[in-house]
Protein backbone atom coordinates (compact mmCIF):
# COMPACT_ATOMS: atom_id res chain seq x y z
CA UNK A 1 0.00 0.00 0.00
CA UNK A 2 1.47 3.32 -0.95
CA UNK A 3 1.94 6.27 1.19
CA UNK A 4 -0.74 8.47 -0.40
CA UNK A 5 -3.36 5.30 0.06
CA UNK A 6 -2.36 5.28 3.17
CA UNK A 7 -2.78 8.90 4.33
CA UNK A 8 -6.31 8.90 2.57
CA UNK A 9 -7.68 5.94 4.73
CA UNK A 10 -6.16 7.35 7.85
CA UNK A 11 -7.70 10.89 6.90
CA UNK A 12 -11.34 9.11 7.05
CA UNK A 13 -10.79 6.42 9.88
CA UNK A 14 -8.95 9.11 12.22
CA UNK A 15 -10.95 12.20 11.69
CA UNK A 16 -13.59 11.91 14.72
CA UNK A 17 -9.74 11.92 16.48
CA UNK A 18 -8.17 14.75 14.71
CA UNK A 19 -7.78 16.94 17.02
CA UNK A 20 -5.34 16.34 19.61
CA UNK A 21 -6.49 16.13 23.46
CA UNK A 22 -4.14 16.70 26.47
CA UNK A 23 -4.19 13.97 29.00
CA UNK A 24 -6.35 15.28 31.38
CA UNK A 25 -9.25 15.71 29.06
CA UNK A 26 -9.08 11.87 27.93
CA UNK A 27 -11.19 9.38 29.36
CA UNK A 28 -10.56 7.49 32.29
CA UNK A 29 -10.16 4.03 30.28
CA UNK A 30 -7.39 5.73 28.11
CA UNK A 31 -5.68 7.68 31.28
CA UNK A 32 -5.29 4.14 33.16
CA UNK A 33 -4.20 2.39 29.92
CA UNK A 34 -1.25 4.99 29.54
CA UNK A 35 -0.35 4.71 33.16
CA UNK A 36 0.02 1.34 33.43
CA UNK A 37 1.92 1.61 29.65
CA UNK A 38 4.14 3.77 31.19
CA UNK A 39 4.54 2.38 34.75
CA UNK A 40 5.35 -1.45 33.23
CA UNK A 41 8.54 -0.29 30.84
CA UNK A 42 9.53 2.69 32.91
CA UNK A 43 12.33 1.36 34.77
CA UNK A 44 14.56 -0.27 32.08
CA UNK A 45 13.57 2.21 29.02
CA UNK A 46 15.75 5.15 27.78
CA UNK A 47 13.49 8.24 26.98
CA UNK A 48 14.45 10.36 24.41
CA UNK A 49 12.93 13.44 22.34
CA UNK A 50 12.75 12.31 18.64
CA UNK A 51 12.20 14.25 15.19
CA UNK A 52 9.70 12.68 12.87
CA UNK A 53 10.91 14.85 9.77
CA UNK A 54 8.74 15.01 6.71
CA UNK A 55 11.85 15.66 4.39
CA UNK A 56 13.82 12.84 6.05
CA UNK A 57 13.18 10.82 2.07
CA UNK A 58 14.85 12.69 0.59
CA UNK A 59 18.09 12.64 3.18
CA UNK A 60 19.96 9.16 2.41
CA UNK A 61 21.86 7.17 5.20
CA UNK A 62 24.52 4.88 3.73
CA UNK A 63 24.03 2.65 6.33
CA UNK A 64 20.98 1.34 5.43
CA UNK A 65 18.82 1.88 2.24
CA UNK A 66 15.37 2.72 2.02
CA UNK A 67 14.50 -0.44 0.11
CA UNK A 68 16.59 -2.44 2.90
CA UNK A 69 14.71 -0.17 6.05
CA UNK A 70 11.32 -0.66 4.23
CA UNK A 71 11.90 -4.29 4.15
CA UNK A 72 13.15 -5.00 7.82
CA UNK A 73 10.06 -2.78 9.09
CA UNK A 74 11.87 0.09 10.44
CA UNK A 75 11.19 3.60 10.87
CA UNK A 76 13.74 6.72 10.41
CA UNK A 77 13.65 9.03 12.73
CA UNK A 78 16.21 11.63 13.83
CA UNK A 79 17.45 11.73 17.63
CA UNK A 80 17.46 15.10 19.66
CA UNK A 81 17.97 14.76 22.96
CA UNK A 82 18.00 12.02 26.11
CA UNK A 83 16.23 13.11 29.03
CA UNK A 84 17.30 9.82 30.74
CA UNK A 85 19.34 6.50 29.54
CA UNK A 86 22.74 5.88 28.59
CA UNK A 87 22.98 6.83 24.96
CA UNK A 88 26.08 7.45 22.31
CA UNK A 89 23.78 9.00 19.73
CA UNK A 90 24.71 12.22 18.62
CA UNK A 91 22.14 15.22 18.14
CA UNK A 92 20.35 15.03 15.28
CA UNK A 93 21.79 11.60 14.74
CA UNK A 94 19.49 9.47 11.77
CA UNK A 95 18.03 6.14 14.34
CA UNK A 96 15.86 3.26 13.41
CA UNK A 97 13.04 2.48 15.05
CA UNK A 98 10.29 -0.45 15.16
CA UNK A 99 7.09 1.12 15.90
CA UNK A 100 4.64 -0.48 18.64
CA UNK A 101 2.46 -2.34 15.96
CA UNK A 102 3.07 -3.36 12.87
CA UNK A 103 2.77 -0.44 9.73
CA UNK A 104 0.08 -1.92 8.20
CA UNK A 105 -3.31 -2.88 10.28
CA UNK A 106 -3.10 -4.56 13.48
CA UNK A 107 -5.80 -7.89 12.44
CA UNK A 108 -6.34 -10.56 14.58
CA UNK A 109 -8.74 -13.83 13.80
CA UNK A 110 -11.47 -14.96 15.85
CA UNK A 111 -13.37 -18.10 14.92
CA UNK A 112 -16.89 -17.52 13.25
CA UNK A 113 -16.64 -13.68 13.49
CA UNK A 114 -13.94 -12.81 10.59
CA UNK A 115 -11.00 -10.71 11.20
CA UNK A 116 -11.19 -7.60 13.14
CA UNK A 117 -9.47 -4.53 13.89
CA UNK A 118 -7.82 -4.69 17.53
CA UNK A 119 -7.30 -1.13 18.33
CA UNK A 120 -6.03 -0.17 21.73
CA UNK A 121 -7.16 3.20 23.38
CA UNK A 122 -4.43 5.22 22.51
CA UNK A 123 -2.26 3.82 19.26
CA UNK A 124 -0.33 7.31 17.99
CA UNK A 125 1.40 6.95 14.86
CA UNK A 126 4.57 7.89 13.14
CA UNK A 127 3.66 9.87 9.82
CA UNK A 128 6.61 11.78 8.45
CA UNK A 129 4.86 14.88 10.34
CA UNK A 130 7.87 17.19 11.47
CA UNK A 131 6.24 16.56 14.97
CA UNK A 132 8.60 16.16 18.51
CA UNK A 133 8.21 13.61 19.95
CA UNK A 134 8.59 12.06 23.73
CA UNK A 135 9.42 8.56 23.29
CA UNK A 136 10.27 5.56 25.89
CA UNK A 137 12.49 3.22 24.00
CA UNK A 138 14.43 0.25 24.10
CA UNK A 139 17.79 -1.22 22.08
CA UNK A 140 16.98 -3.68 19.36
CA UNK A 141 20.04 -5.91 18.99
CA UNK A 142 18.75 -7.69 15.48
CA UNK A 143 16.00 -7.59 13.24
CA UNK A 144 12.47 -8.74 14.51
CA UNK A 145 11.71 -11.21 11.75
CA UNK A 146 7.76 -11.13 11.79
CA UNK A 147 8.07 -7.35 10.95
CA UNK A 148 9.98 -8.36 7.84
CA UNK A 149 7.85 -7.39 4.38
CA UNK A 150 8.97 -9.57 1.97
CA UNK A 151 6.30 -7.95 -0.72
CA UNK A 152 8.87 -5.15 -1.23
CA UNK A 153 10.70 -7.78 -3.29
CA UNK A 154 8.41 -8.09 -6.19
CA UNK A 155 9.21 -4.36 -7.53
CA UNK A 156 12.63 -4.01 -6.31
CA UNK A 157 14.31 -7.75 -7.51
CA UNK A 158 17.75 -6.78 -5.95
CA UNK A 159 16.35 -7.46 -2.19
CA UNK A 160 15.56 -11.19 -3.33
CA UNK A 161 18.97 -12.31 -1.70
CA UNK A 162 18.49 -9.27 1.05
CA UNK A 163 14.87 -11.06 2.14
CA UNK A 164 15.35 -14.65 1.82
CA UNK A 165 18.65 -13.98 3.86
CA UNK A 166 16.96 -12.47 7.02
CA UNK A 167 14.05 -15.07 6.28
CA UNK A 168 16.14 -18.06 6.71
CA UNK A 169 19.94 -16.98 8.01
CA UNK A 170 20.57 -16.84 11.74
CA UNK A 171 19.74 -13.33 11.99
CA UNK A 172 21.30 -12.05 14.84
CA UNK A 173 24.73 -12.82 13.54
CA UNK A 174 24.98 -14.23 9.86
CA UNK A 175 22.50 -11.98 8.58
CA UNK A 176 24.09 -8.97 10.37
CA UNK A 177 27.63 -9.51 9.42
CA UNK A 178 26.45 -10.35 5.89
CA UNK A 179 24.75 -6.69 5.04
CA UNK A 180 27.13 -5.38 7.52
CA UNK A 181 24.45 -4.17 9.94
CA UNK A 182 25.69 -5.15 12.90
CA UNK A 183 27.18 -1.99 14.46
CA UNK A 184 24.24 -0.29 12.92
CA UNK A 185 21.25 -2.75 15.02
CA UNK A 186 23.97 -2.11 18.55
CA UNK A 187 23.86 1.12 18.26
CA UNK A 188 20.87 3.08 16.07
CA UNK A 189 17.98 0.45 16.34
CA UNK A 190 15.44 0.95 18.96
CA UNK A 191 12.42 -1.13 19.77
CA UNK A 192 9.35 2.34 21.17
CA UNK A 193 7.08 1.14 23.93
CA UNK A 194 3.06 0.29 23.54
CA UNK A 195 1.35 3.99 23.95
CA UNK A 196 4.97 5.64 25.43
CA UNK A 197 4.86 8.21 22.35
CA UNK A 198 3.87 11.97 23.15
CA UNK A 199 3.88 15.06 21.80
CA UNK A 200 6.27 17.66 22.65
CA UNK A 201 7.19 21.17 22.53
CA UNK A 202 10.84 21.25 21.29
CA UNK A 203 13.05 23.42 18.99
CA UNK A 204 13.61 21.36 15.60
CA UNK A 205 17.33 21.73 14.23
CA UNK A 206 18.05 23.53 10.78
CA UNK A 207 19.68 21.13 8.23
CA UNK A 208 20.53 22.88 4.64
CA UNK A 209 19.13 21.52 1.99
CA UNK A 210 20.45 18.97 -0.27
CA UNK A 211 21.15 18.56 -4.07
CA UNK A 212 18.75 15.75 -3.76
CA UNK A 213 16.51 18.03 -2.14
CA UNK A 214 16.84 20.55 -4.28
CA UNK A 215 15.61 17.75 -7.04
CA UNK A 216 12.62 17.39 -6.07
CA UNK A 217 11.63 20.44 -4.89
CA UNK A 218 7.96 20.37 -6.30
CA UNK A 219 7.68 16.32 -4.29
CA UNK A 220 8.49 18.50 -1.26
CA UNK A 221 6.45 21.63 -1.45
CA UNK A 222 3.29 18.98 -1.34
CA UNK A 223 4.62 17.23 0.98
CA UNK A 224 4.52 20.42 3.30
CA UNK A 225 1.28 21.01 2.01
CA UNK A 226 -0.10 18.20 4.08
CA UNK A 227 1.97 18.39 7.29
CA UNK A 228 -1.18 20.04 8.96
CA UNK A 229 -3.35 17.18 8.09
CA UNK A 230 -0.63 14.42 9.04
CA UNK A 231 -0.16 16.03 12.33
CA UNK A 232 -4.11 16.28 13.16
CA UNK A 233 -4.10 12.59 12.22
CA UNK A 234 -0.71 11.27 14.61
CA UNK A 235 -3.68 10.84 17.58
CA UNK A 236 -0.61 11.73 19.99
CA UNK A 237 -1.81 13.22 23.23
CA UNK A 238 0.46 16.44 24.22
CA UNK A 239 2.68 16.78 26.90
CA UNK A 240 3.30 20.32 28.62
CA UNK A 241 6.54 21.01 30.25
CA UNK A 242 5.43 20.04 33.39
CA UNK A 243 4.03 16.94 32.42
CA UNK A 244 7.00 15.82 30.97
CA UNK A 245 9.20 17.15 33.76
CA UNK A 246 7.00 14.68 36.70
CA UNK A 247 7.43 11.73 34.40
CA UNK A 248 11.01 11.44 33.87
CA UNK A 249 11.23 12.71 37.59
CA UNK A 250 9.67 9.26 38.42
CA UNK A 251 12.22 7.86 36.02
CA UNK A 252 14.98 8.98 38.26
CA UNK A 253 13.50 8.19 41.65
CA UNK A 254 12.95 4.63 40.46
CA UNK A 255 16.74 4.65 40.51
CA UNK A 256 17.33 4.67 43.85
CA UNK A 257 18.61 6.77 46.70
CA UNK A 258 20.03 9.54 44.13
CA UNK A 259 17.19 10.04 42.12
CA UNK A 260 16.49 13.38 42.83
CA UNK A 261 20.19 14.50 42.36
CA UNK A 262 20.15 12.91 39.41
CA UNK A 263 17.18 14.23 37.70
CA UNK A 264 18.49 17.81 38.81
CA UNK A 265 21.42 17.02 36.64
CA UNK A 266 19.68 16.47 33.87
CA UNK A 267 17.40 19.74 34.35
CA UNK A 268 20.41 21.65 33.45
CA UNK A 269 21.27 19.69 30.19
CA UNK A 270 17.77 19.59 28.84
CA UNK A 271 15.84 22.88 28.77
CA UNK A 272 12.13 20.69 28.67
CA UNK A 273 12.85 19.45 32.25
CA UNK A 274 11.78 21.95 34.53
CA UNK A 275 14.06 22.18 38.51
CA UNK A 276 11.33 20.07 40.80
CA UNK A 277 13.09 20.42 44.28
CA UNK A 278 10.30 19.05 46.18
CA UNK A 279 8.63 15.63 45.36
CA UNK A 280 5.58 16.74 44.85
CA UNK A 281 3.45 16.45 41.59
CA UNK A 282 0.88 18.76 40.50
CA UNK A 283 -0.55 16.68 37.33
CA UNK A 284 -3.30 14.25 36.87
CA UNK A 285 -0.68 12.14 35.05
CA UNK A 286 1.92 12.51 37.22
CA UNK A 287 0.09 11.96 40.35
CA UNK A 288 -1.53 8.38 38.82
CA UNK A 289 1.88 7.35 37.66
CA UNK A 290 3.08 7.93 41.41
CA UNK A 291 0.04 6.13 42.55
CA UNK A 292 0.58 3.26 40.27
CA UNK A 293 4.52 3.42 40.97
CA UNK A 294 4.65 4.22 44.90
CA UNK A 295 5.67 0.28 46.45
CA UNK A 296 8.92 1.23 44.03
CA UNK A 297 10.02 4.25 44.84
CA UNK A 298 12.20 4.81 47.98
CA UNK A 299 11.68 8.67 48.83
CA UNK A 300 14.83 10.63 50.48
CA UNK A 301 13.34 10.90 53.18
CA UNK A 302 12.48 7.33 53.78
CA UNK A 303 15.09 5.39 55.67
Amino acid sequence: MNRTICILILSCVLHSKAKAEGFDHLDGHTQAYIVKQLSSVIANSDIAILHDRSDEWVRRDPSLSAAQRATLGLTRLRFIKALKGSTNLAHNEVIYIYEPYKKDWHIISEPRQGPIINTPPYRPLFLSDDLMRMVFMQRQLEPIRDRIRDGYQKREPKLKSFVEDALKMNIANDFLAKYDLATMFSNRVYRVMEACIFRVDYQPPDMPLTELMQMNRKALELEQARIPDLQKMTNLVPLTKREVSEIVLLAYLLDGDQGLVKYATATKENVILEPINEIVFKTIVGKKLFETLRARIKLPTEK
